[in-house]
């Protein structure tokens, strides 16, 4: 916790997701969350060739399988991925 205002606890994860909030919204975007950057960044890790133990340890989860919602693989790196199979 980083302060006490009145009796409302605010918290450093409150303040980044409505500085977020803030930003989406000056853009024009609707209909997105804060916590939809932590599908991002599983995705884009798991694309950049992290394996996915380290994601799943990164995003703090005690099973995998909560890890790959979190993965979003796009159509073209399935593809890339598929043209490394040896055969």
């Amino acid at each position: 916790m980083l302060n006490l205002r009145g009796s409302r606890r605010i918290t450093l994860q409150s303040k980044v997701s409505h500085r977020f909030k803030g930003i989406y919204r000056a853009c024009g975007i609707e209909d997105v969350h804060f916590h939809n950057l932590r599908h991002s960044a599983a995705t884009r890790m798991v694309e950049s060739g992290v394996i996915g133990d380290v994601v799943q340890r990164i995003l703090g989860h005690t099973d995998y399988r909560t890890t790959q919602i979190y993965v979003n693989l796009s159509q073209a790196t399935l593809a890339e991925e598929m043209k490394k199979l040896k055969y």
